[in-house]
């Protein structure tokens, strides 16, 4: 699936004033630093749980209560489901539209008559934003997340902070691990982190 920039090279550029300080930066570093901003978008995803980008998925799940939580929310709309109350893929039914409802947190499905352990399979258009532009206009803490941990990457790239250098190998250690910025942290923890759906 494809993964959303939740930022512009150009903006992550003047926020950290990358090439305005009089010093041309490396030739190569547009691509270096829109690799970044993908990558870094990509980690916000694993770590929230959830898509950002407004898209066609598929939920599969093993019915445990009434719920099928997505990956990508909110739902925009179902496109159909699927249940096969042996829990085996080749059982599986199309389901009628009264069977299924969006749930009002709009990042579950609700399912009505179905036992627990069938399997359900959701077919179903959902996330937050279609484009960059979008995630700027509505979401401008997650764009000021990224931008921060972009930033943060490509400031180590560019300077690492070293334990120690050893002259005669060159061999060079670092302080610590790369790591998500704690105010990043807490922005999608409060905003965007869905990982409690998967419980």
């Amino acid at each position: 699936m494809a993964v959303l920039d939740l930022t512009t090279l150009a903006r992550l550029k003047a926020f950290g004033r990358i090439g305005l300080s009089g010093q041309p930066i490396p030739t190569g570093s547009d691509d270096i630093l829109s690799s970044m901003i993908t990558y870094v978008s990509q980690k916000f995803e694993q770590y929230c749980s959830r898509g950002f980008m407004l898209e066609a998925d598929v939920a599969r799940r093993i019915l445990r209560g009434s719920l099928v939580p997505v990956l990508r929310e909110p739902i925009a709309s179902i496109a159909s489901v699927q249940i096969a109350t042996s829990g085996r893929t080749a059982d599986l039914v199309t389901v009628a539209a009264s069977q299924y409802e969006i749930h009002p947190d709009g990042g579950s499905v609700r399912i009505f008559d179905a036992c627990q352990g069938a399997l359900v399979v959701v077919n179903y258009t959902g996330g937050i934003a279609a484009a960059t532009a979008d995630i700027i206009t509505d979401h401008p803490v997650l764009e000021g997340a990224c931008k921060l941990q972009a930033l943060n990457l490509w400031q180590r790239h560019t300077s690492p902070d070293k334990s120690g250098l050893t002259v005669v190998s060159g061999n060079t250690t670092w302080e610590g691990q790369y790591e998500m910025l704690k105010d990043v942290k807490a922005d999608l923890d409060q905003n965007y982190n869905n990982k409690h759906r998967f419980l």
